[in-house]
C-alpha cells in the first residue's frame, strides 16, 4: 500500500503538475533549474520586484525568454489562486528538491501539510 497523498499535495496537484510540464520542455538536464526559474517568476509577481534586476543581481541566467517566463508564472499563480494555501506556502511547497519518498526522512527532506 502506498503512502496517502499529503492535503498539500492533493491541493497543489494541478500547479504541481504545471511547473513540471513547463520545466520538462527544457530537457531533463535543466528540468530543475527551469523549475526553480519559473517559482522564482511568481515570487517576483507575489513580492512586486522585478525579475530581470533578481537575475542580474544573482547572476542567473534565464532559460527562457522573461517575457514567457512571466506569462508562465502568472498563469501558476492562478493555479495557486484556486487553493486555500497562501502562494508564498505554495511556491516554497513547489520549490521541494525531488527526492524519492523513500529518502525523504533520512535526507531530512520530510515536511508536514502546510
Amino acid at each position: 500500500m502506498s503512502a496517502p497523498l499529503p492535503l498539500e499535495a492533493h491541493l497543489l496537484k494541478r500547479a504541481e503538475r504545471f511547473a513540471r510540464d513547463f520545466s520538462q520542455r527544457l530537457g531533463s538536464e535543466k528540468m530543475f533549474e527551469a523549475r526553480l526559474q519559473l517559482l522564482e517568476a511568481a515570487s517576483s509577481c507575489v513580492g512586486g520586484f522585478s525579475l530581470r534586476e533578481y537575475f542580474a543581481a544573482f547572476d542567473i541566467h534565464p532559460l527562457e525568454d522573461l517575457d514567457a517566463l512571466a506569462d508562465a508564472a502568472r498563469k501558476l499563480l492562478s493555479l495557486i489562486s484556486d487553493t486555500p494555501i497562501h502562494p508564498s506556502l505554495a511556491l516554497s511547497s513547489l520549490a521541494r528538491e525531488p527526492v524519492p519518498e523513500s529518502d525523504r526522512k533520512s535526507t531530512g527532506t520530510y515536511y508536514t501539510d502546510f
